[in-house]
């Protein structure tokens, strides 16, 4: 009875080299372990698998207007809709900080906000003179 297939084992063909002994693996420590986030929790279980999806949408750093990470969450924390503030208080939350067009330059952007607080720096000085005037006349009377 045969055991083998003729030319079994034989791919290379007749007088080919045979294959060198692969060397056997070296034996390796098992790498530390950090202990488990949920160790000291009864009945729960945390994933501590990295979400890409969920990556895209976390921040790296602190975004510009904010100089620690308190103060943005802080910030963030703070309601938005109708039901919490004022209608005016509202709408000065929700009213876009630029205003414009994509056409428009930065430049014409900026004109446009300094002539806006011009107007409200001569609102005050025509606010402060009234009021000069009324109690002058209060005075005099």
């Amino acid at each position: 009875m045969v055991c083998c297939v003729p030319t079994q084992g034989e791919w290379a063909g007749e007088g080919a080299a045979a294959a060198r002994p692969k060397p056997a693996p070296k034996p390796t420590q098992p790498m530390p372990q950090r202990p488990r986030a949920d160790a000291h929790l009864k009945h729960v279980i945390i994933n501590e698998k990295r979400d890409k999806k969920f990556a895209q949408y976390q921040l790296h750093s602190v975004p510009y207007p904010y100089t620690s990470r308190e103060q943005y969450e802080a910030a963030i924390r703070k309601p938005v809709g109708r039901e919490w503030t004022t209608t005016q208080h509202h709408a000065s939350i929700i009213r876009p900080k630029v205003r414009g067009t994509a056409s428009e330059t930065e430049r014409d952007r900026d004109t446009e906000r300094e002539r806006e607080g011009r107007e409200r720096e001569r609102e005050r000085e025509r606010n402060k003179e009234t009021q000069r005037e009324t109690t002058q006349k209060k005075k005099t009377k």
